[in-house]
């Protein structure tokens, strides 16, 4: 899905550039994923599995992606005026001795001037950050959500719900908390002709923070839940008649200890006619917005695999909005929408150009990738954050130069790209491929002020004020 984008963007590299090696990138990669698409979908609808099949298709797809990826790279590092190529004339086929080139005078790396914003960039930069954010913000989830519960600690414990005889019941619905194990026997006492008959059966109970249902579809006169595992939490329970209705029962009692069977049903404004991401969780949200919750009430981690600066970004949404669906998506969001200014500036740096910054930036936000991760509850977004950043703040470390830039001027960028380095660490662990990246620049830096350094000191013909310029060269290195 991520080759889309790219598609569209190799066909606006033609009209640009008007090189017809862009058309041959775009139909290589065109075979590729119409195969891939197209293997998908069969494996998909033939046999209800995403997995790849057996045999050679899965490595011709493979070979032809890669092969749409190093002619890439060629026509890149080839580029060319394809308006002047096509005028140049002919070859006669004899050989043409080359002449050589005049070696280029040496010159040494100046700081890069700074990229000034002007009045139209902080129009394009607010104008497109707040229509991104408008449309972020929008129908983000629902600001409230069951949190009082039904707590157990015990196998055995539950509770039994009676309906005045012969109720029709619908659905059986349930919102559930935070909790390790999932497991209860439900029981349903149901009315007939010739007595009471009971229907037993083994409920996971789902997804945390999560609204589910049981289709029950009968005349009963009670409803038993036991937990056959310990820790168990529900939020909230509700029964629906025919129409979608709330049935009020004539009593909810408990079964074993009561671990709040007050709480199962005092939230009943809160049940949604439909369950949705509008008021459950959704995806990752799972494992990430119910890691943020325990850090807020003490509780031991469920999710342990990345370390906890994302998950603490999201507990303070829950702080602020509480425990429901607004709540542990707010501050991702905030986030993405943090995003686009950076974007564009980064854009502006590299380029100093503002059509390409606006081109920057409105691509960003047009995303789909971007929109979707930062308004659920996962922690990507906030390690994407920082790695723009550790990126921005060493591209300019790269682009200063300390031979006309004080020393410490120049450690200003490169503490703060460290710092972002360590928060995306801190967030998720892609960060550290991330921070090689930045290794690889740094030493590239690194290296080409080595060479600068050994270029001037010992070419005799250097003059006295390349020397001059040079002479911090031996502190830095000592430094480093």
């Amino acid at each position: 899905r991520y080759v889309f984008p790219a598609l569209c963007l190799l066909l606006l590299a033609f009209a640009y550039k008007k090189d017809t090696r862009y058309l041959g990138v775009f139909g290589v990669l065109t075979v590729g994923q119409l195969l891939n698409a197209s293997m998908t979908l069969h494996q998909s609808l033939e046999f209800n599995t995403t997995a790849a099949p057996d045999g050679a298709f899965v490595p011709i797809v493979c070979l032809i992606n890669i092969t749409a990826f190093v002619y890439m790279v060629f026509v890149l590092f080839n580029d060319r005026d394809e308006a002047a190529f096509a005028m140049q004339p002919k070859s006669s086929g004899k050989k043409v001795r080359k002449k050589s080139r005049p070696e280029k005078e040496f010159a040494l790396m100046t700081s890069s001037a700074k990229s000034r914003l002007t009045r139209a960039d902080a129009v394009i930069m607010a104008a497109v950050t707040l229509v991104y954010a408008a449309v972020a913000l929008f129908n983000l989830g629902d600001m409230a959500a069951p949190e009082t519960k039904w707590d157990s600690q015990n196998i055995g414990d539950g509770f039994r719900v009676e309906f005045e005889r012969g109720t029709y019941v619908k659905d059986f619905e349930w919102f559930t908390g935070s909790y390790e194990e999932r497991k209860v026997a439900v029981t349903i006492g149901v009315s007939s002709p010739t007595g009471p008959q009971e229907t037993s059966l083994e409920k996971n109970l789902g997804s945390v923070f999560c609204w589910h249902k049981e289709a029950i579809n009968e005349n009963v006169d009670y409803i038993e839940v036991e937990t056959t595992v310990y820790d168990t939490a529900v939020q909230e329970i509700a029964f629906t008649d025919a129409a979608g209705n709330c049935i009020v029962p004539k009593a909810v009692t408990p079964l074993g200890a009561d671990s709040g069977v007050a709480h199962l049903m005092d939230e009943q404004t809160l049940v949604p006619k439909e369950f949705s991401f509008h008021n459950s969780t959704y995806f990752d949200e799972i494992y990430h917005a119910r890691t943020a919750y325990e850090f807020l009430h003490g509780l031991t981690p469920y999710e342990n695999t990345h370390p906890p600066l994302g998950k603490v970004f999201i507990s303070l949404g829950i702080l602020l909005f509480g425990m429901n669906p607004f709540g542990w998506r707010i501050v991702g969001t905030l986030f993405g929408i943090a995003m686009l200014p950076c974007i564009y500036l980064f854009a502006k740096k590299v380029f100093k150009n503002t059509p390409v910054a606006c081109m920057a930036i409105v691509l960003f936000a047009a995303d789909f990738m971007h929109f979707a991760q930062t308004r659920i509850a996962t922690i990507d977004v906030y390690i994407t954050f920082f790695i723009i950043l550790m990126y921005y703040f060493m591209y300019d470390y790269t682009q200063k130069s300390f031979y006309d830039t004080p020393f410490k001027k120049t450690l200003v960028p490169l503490a703060l790209s460290g710092l972002c380095m360590g928060l995306g660490i801190a967030s998720k662990w892609t960060g550290i491929y991330a921070g090689i990246g930045l290794a690889v620049l740094f030493f590239i830096s690194f290296g080409r002020r080595i060479y600068e350094y050994r270029k001037v000191t010992g070419n005799p013909r250097s003059t006295k004020e390349q020397r001059d310029a040079v002479a911090p060269c031996k502190k830095y290195c000592t430094y480093t």
